[in-house]
C-alpha cells in the first residue's frame, strides 16, 4: 500500500511500506521504497500483546537532495505474529501499515522463482490434468513480465509439474510415478491401478561391439538379439528400453517371446536360466533424436537412464538392458535394509 508519510522537518519523504513474515510469522520483514532526502538507517522494535511497533530514524542526505531508496528491515520476533498490528514509526510521526497483497512478491526474491512458486500454489488447487490459465492472463494476475512467466513456465515443465500441449494450452501434469530401483524397466513396472502396454519396436540380431562383448562375456562380433520395448500408460509414453542377449544361448527366443509379457519369465521358462544378481547404473541423460521420436518427447527433455547387466546364478552374464525413464514423469527410490 502506498503511504504518505507527513513533513519530517524540512524532509518530506514519499514511500511505500509493506510487511510480511516468514518462518510461520517469527521473522518480520519489513520494506519501504520511494523518494526521500532520508537515510531510514536506524531501526527499534517492541512487542506487546496485541502489536509490534517498529520505529526508524531518519538521517537526512543533504540539502534539497533526494534518492530512491529500498530499505529492507528483517526483524526477529520475540514470538509469532499472528494477529497482533504493525505500527511504523518514523521520526515520531506513526504509521499503520497491513501485510503485503499474498499476489505481491518480494523485491530480493527472483521474479521468475516468485511466480514460479505463485504457479505451483495454483496448480495444487487445481490438480492433476486441469487447465492453467492463459499465459496473458497468468501475467496480468500476478504482475510479471512474460518472459519472467516463461522462464516458470520452462522449469515447471522440466520438473513434470505441467505439460504443454500445441494448441492446446498447458495443464496440470499427473505426479511423478515412483518406481522401486528393483522392479524398474519393461518387465515390472508398476503403475499403481493402471496396466501399462508394453510394445515392440525394435527386433534384430546384431554383432557385439567390443563394449556389449565384454559385458556379455562374448567376442567381438558374436551375434546378439537386440529387443527394444516401449513401456505405455495410456496417451504417455513412459519408457524406451532396450535389451542385448547372446544369441546363441538363447535360439529361438524371437519366436517364444511376447513383447506384452515379461522377458525374464521368458528366459526362466524356456531357457531355464534366471536372473539372480544385476549391476545398475543410474545416470542424467538426453535423448537421440531417434529415441526422442519414439518417446514423442523434445530431445530436451531431461532423462533417467538404467544401465543394468544381470547375471545367472553361475555368474555368467545373461542381459545388457539399457532403460530410459522420462525425467519429468518418473522417479526411481531405493530400499536399503540395515542389520
Amino acid at each position: 500500500m502506498t503511504l504518505s508519510l507527513p513533513a519530517l522537518a524540512t524532509h518530506t519523504p514519499a514511500l511505500t511500506a509493506t510487511w510480511w513474515t516468514r518462518g510461520e510469522g517469527a521473522e518480520l520483514i519489513v520494506q519501504l521504497t520511494g523518494r526521500t532526502s532520508l537515510d531510514l538507517c536506524a531501526h527499534q522494535r517492541t512487542e506487546s500483546a496485541d502489536r509490534v511497533t517498529v520505529r526508524l530514524a531518519g538521517i537526512p542526505f543533504g540539502p534539497a537532495r533526494e534518492r530512491e531508496v529500498l530499505t529492507t528491515l528483517r526483524l526477529r520476533l520475540d514470538s509469532p505474529l499472528r494477529g497482533r498490528a504493525v505500527l511504523l514509526v518514523v521520526d515520531g510521526r506513526q504509521i499503520t501499515i497491513t501485510a503485503a497483497p499474498s499476489w505481491t512478491a518480494p523485491a530480493e526474491e527472483p521474479r521468475y522463482y516468485w511466480a514460479k512458486a505463485r504457479i505451483m500454489e495454483l496448480i495444487d488447487q487445481l490438480g492433476p490434468g486441469a487447465a492453467l490459465p492463459s499465459e496473458r492472463d497468468l501475467v496480468q494476475r500476478l504482475g510479471v513480465a512474460r518472459m519472467t512467466l516463461r522462464q516458470a513456465m520452462i522449469e515447471l515443465a522440466s520438473e513434470g509439474r505441467v505439460s504443454r500441449k500445441r494448441g492446446s494450452g498447458t495443464f496440470v501434469a499427473a505426479p511423478k510415478l515412483v518406481q522401486d530401483l528393483a522392479a524398474a524397466g519393461c518387465d515390472r513396472a508398476q503403475l499403481g491401478q493402471d496396466n501399462p502396454a508394453r510394445l515392440l519396436v525394435t527386433q534384430e540380431y546384431l554383432p557385439a561391439d567390443l563394449e556389449l562383448a565384454l559385458q556379455l562375456g562374448l567376442a567381438p562380433g558374436e551375434l546378439v538379439l537386440h529387443l527394444r520395448r516401449l513401456l505405455v500408460n495410456g496417451p504417455d509414453t513412459l519408457l524406451l528400453e532396450s535389451s542385448y542377449l547372446p544369441a546363441d544361448r538363447f535360439p529361438g527366443l524371437t519366436s517364444v517371446f511376447d513383447p506384452a509379457e515379461s522377458l525374464l519369465d521368458c528366459l526362466r521358462e524356456h531357457y531355464d536360466v534366471t536372473v539372480a544378481r544385476t549391476v545398475d547404473q543410474i545416470s542424467a541423460a538426453l535423448c537421440d533424436p531417434h529415441e526422442a521420436t519414439l518417446l514423442d518427447v523434445a530431445p530436451t527433455v531431461p532423462m533417467l537412464a538404467l544401465d543394468r547387466i544381470g547375471y545367472d546364478r553361475t555368474g555368467v552374464p545373461v542381459h545388457r538392458v539399457r532403460s530410459l525413464f522420462r525425467g519429468d514423469r518418473f522417479s526411481l527410490q531405493v530400499h536399503n535394509e540395515h542389520p
